[in-house]
């Protein structure tokens, strides 16, 4: 079997886990939406968090006025400043969390549908070892059997593989509903 014929029998594997220009096109505006979501989400949180951080700095120059009116001893001033400490750092840790979706990971979520998208592409103008790197990348395991190649796609990819037997609703079916078990031998 020909080095041509492998390339082209694996191409024809990634092409099923590629995403067609209308699968990203819902995606980035299913991404647009969440991104918007969160941004309100966010907004609202950090009122809440700016509250938050303002009633405890609050606290600790109430803390500060007790000291210097002898209403609280040192030692008791010192935990009550630690407390507060630990709690500002806590509300801090919380608005870093904010930022988990925005802009910068919608970006990376659909770079990612557009890399599958070219796959098969990119894999047949490869070089060998950029070819190998991306079966590395799909496949559990590939097998040439007599002049078939027999693959075994990694798990986060045999889902999209057989994405065909799952039905979304459409008429149709979904766009690779012909290429059932097409992982199991080509």
């Amino acid at each position: 079997v020909s080095e041509a014929i492998i390339d082209d029998q694996i191409a024809d594997v990634l092409e099923q886990i590629r995403f067609t220009e209308k699968e990203i096109r819902m995606a980035r505006e299913a991404l647009a939406r969440v991104v918007d979501e969160t941004k309100r989400m966010r907004e609202g949180q950090m009122d809440k968090f700016n509250t938050e951080k303002k009633k405890l700095r609050e606290q600790r120059d109430n803390a500060r006025k007790y000291l210097l009116s002898n209403t609280i001893t040192e030692s008791e001033y010192n935990l009550e400043l630690a407390r507060i400490k630990e709690a500002l750092e806590i509300v801090d840790k919380k608005i870093k969390g904010l930022d988990l979706v925005d802009e910068k990971h919608a970006k990376h979520i659909l770079d990612y549908l557009e890399l599958t998208r070219m796959a098969p592409v990119l894999f047949k103008q490869g070089l060998p070892e950029e070819k190998r790197k991306l079966t590395e990348l799909v496949f559990r395991e590939l097998k040439l059997n007599d002049k078939n190649l027999l693959s075994e796609a990694k798990k986060e990819f045999e889902i999209l593989i057989n994405r065909g037997d799952l039905n979304f609703g459409g008429a149709e079916g979904s766009r690779t509903l012909y290429l059932r078990g097409a992982s199991a031998a080509l």
